[in-house]
């Protein structure tokens, strides 16, 4: 996943309906990508691990999906 950045965030935050997704290892994804993210309020898990350019800062952006059970 080394290839997926915050504008391919910008382009799937496009697709509503999505429940999961899994951004694992995605180390090019930064806090500006969460933002982008923060508009799939579907979504109910999403993973972030080894993402090491995403700060308090970019988690701030999720704050409004209220249906997140898995983080």
């Amino acid at each position: 996943c080394t290839r997926v950045t915050d504008a391919g965030l910008e382009h799937i935050s496009k697709l509503s309906s999505i429940t999961s997704l899994d951004l694992g290892g995605c180390r090019m994804i930064t806090d500006a990508g969460l933002e982008h993210s923060s508009k799939l309020s579907s979504m109910t898990s999403l993973n972030l691990t080894r993402c090491n350019l995403i700060t308090d800062a970019g988690l701030q952006h999720l704050s409004t999906l209220s249906n997140i059970t898995f983080l």
